[in-house]
């Protein structure tokens, strides 16, 4: 998928590393442009994943599934229940995730997070390189078990 932003043809690849932008009004202007190339079609898109949705839904109930999973958690092998148990320690604790938001937030000199701000780096950047460049970059060592 390609969005236009700014003139200039973007891919979602670029997209995404523009979301890692240090400049607020950069990350801004590719959301912005990402969404407006959304735009067109996204009532036939709409109408087709429904669709979809309801031809999973009437699959289910013609082979007698109990819950909406059941063919997924079985092609996974895994239970149900485990499944439940996963969903609800992730839901129990979604205020981890809402205080990381709040800290981020904060770092970053603002009262609220956009949905353009959630990837920002937080405190200074080395620099910016081009992949050409970054592969004469040197990787550096990483740390064993022993630190």
């Amino acid at each position: 998928m390609q969005c236009e932003v700014g003139g200039e043809q973007v891919g979602v690849g670029a997209f995404l590393s523009m979301l890692e932008d240090p400049d607020r009004r950069v990350r801004k202007q590719f959301m912005e442009g990402f969404v407006a190339a959304q735009e067109p079609g996204v009532g036939t898109r709409s109408f087709v994943y429904n669709a979809l949705l309801q031809g999973h839904a009437t699959l289910d109930r013609l082979r007698g599934r109990r819950h909406w999973l059941d063919a997924r958690n079985r092609e996974n092998e895994i239970s149900g229940e485990a499944v439940q148990a996963l969903v609800d320690a992730v839901v129990g604790r979604y205020d981890i995730s809402h205080r990381w938001h709040r800290l981020k937030a904060r770092l970053l000199g603002l009262d609220q997070l956009a949905d353009y701000d959630v990837l920002a780096p937080v405190g200074d950047l080395e620099g910016r390189y081009s992949f050409v460049e970054a592969q004469g970059r040197p990787v550096l060592a990483q740390r064993g078990p022993t630190g």
